[in-house]
């Protein structure tokens, strides 16, 4: 009787490690996207150094969020700091700055397809729409991987100004922010996506870090401006932050509007109809605001009363999809808003969320 006991815990001990063993492995390799329902990708960040940056899933049609969809699938750690990622047909292109490399998955099942290396502090990516997909890079003083979709594989550098950051086409031109990275900057590189040659740098004021096209020959770009600190990190001056509207036809500013002092955003975001931008998100920075392009006049009170990462405007209704990010420590939070500025949902997803795409 002892022995039977003995022999039936042990067939109890490994049909458990068995059950176990095929609950894990389904939970790995059978995460459902639902495309059908617009699943929209989560950039989140992590925290710089600890190899935690991770991919959220908002699922609009069941308001659910699936967190850590990369490790889930792949069964391995993304890396170091995502800082953003981009869609081309079904691939995600996910940028792993502080890991020097970028990581292409399925966008239907998150599952590796690629990994690119050789890359230094990777930050943005846009795609021409044709064969290439430029990559902006902080390393080496500032430059542009242009990448072929088709072989996935880097086909040549273009320099740029330092600290390249979020750029846009247009116009047959594409438009790169130079933000300075680790020092500063204040140009815009014009590079034609026909020879990939570097047109001009275009000089405006400091730290232009976002882009957002109005039409085929008018876009605005978001100046951070400049803070100036002592030797003990108190602040003694300061450039103040500007939206400035482009002429892509000239490449000549046409208008730049300053804002108030001490703010310093470092999100631009422009509406369906292409009628308001909103500004916003950031390190310590309070609020997003709406500002009609028509009118001309900056306002003085925020659309929404609250400190966020980062933010996006969805391209259809519209939502303002905004990323909190209370700690690097912690969970951040998706918060939906409508255009008008009416909390919808508030969800939980991954450490330091920065963006999200639809």
């Amino acid at each position: 009787m002892k022995i039977m006991k003995r022999n039936n815990a042990i067939l109890l001990f490994i049909i458990f490690i068995i059950t176990a063993s095929c609950n894990k492995n389904e939970k790995n390799n059978n995460l459902i996207i639902d495309s059908s329902a617009y699943s929209y990708f989560i950039s989140n960040e992590g925290a710089f150094g600890y190899s935690n940056a991770s991919v959220s899933i908002f699922n609009s049609k069941e308001n659910s969020v699936i967190n850590n969809a990369f490790e889930q699938i792949n069964n391995r750690n993304l890396g170091d700091v995502l800082q953003s990622i981009y869609k081309i047909d079904s691939k995600l292109f996910l940028m792993v700055n502080a890991s020097n490399k970028i990581e292409v998955v399925d966008s239907k099942s998150m599952k590796q397809i690629k990994t690119l290396e050789n890359i230094s502090l990777p930050r943005y990516m846009i795609s021409d729409g044709n064969k290439n997909a430029y990559v902006s890079c902080w390393g080496n003083d500032g430059l542009l991987k242009v990448l072929d979709i088709n072989s996935l594989e880097f086909t040549e550098s273009i320099k740029v100004g330092k600290g390249p950051e979020e750029m846009l086409i247009s116009n047959n031109k594409l438009y790169v922010c130079n933000s300075g990275g680790f020092v500063d900057d204040s140009t815009i590189s014009i590079v034609n996506i026909f020879t990939n040659k570097l047109i001009k740098n275009l000089k405006c004021n400091f730290i232009p870090i976002d882009i957002v096209a109005e039409d085929d020959y008018k876009i605005w770009v978001l100046c951070r401006g400049k803070i100036i600190y002592n030797a003990a990190w108190q602040q003694i001056g300061e450039s103040k932050a500007s939206l400035i509207c482009i002429n892509t036809n000239s490449d000549s500013i046409e208008k730049e509007l300053l804002l108030p002092a001490n703010q310093h955003p470092s999100h631009l975001e422009i509406s369906p109809d292409k009628s308001i931008l909103f500004y916003g998100g950031g390190f310590s920075f309070n609020g997003i605001y709406s500002f009609k392009i028509s009118s001309n006049v900056l306002s003085t009170n925020p659309l929404i009363n609250k400190e966020f990462y980062g933010f996006n405007v969805h391209p259809t209704n519209g939502d303002i999809f905004c990323l909190e990010a209370p700690s690097f420590s912690s969970s951040g939070r998706l918060i939906i808003y409508s255009s008008t500025g009416v909390e919808k949902q508030n969800l939980k997803c991954g450490i330091g969320p920065n963006s999200i795409i639809f």
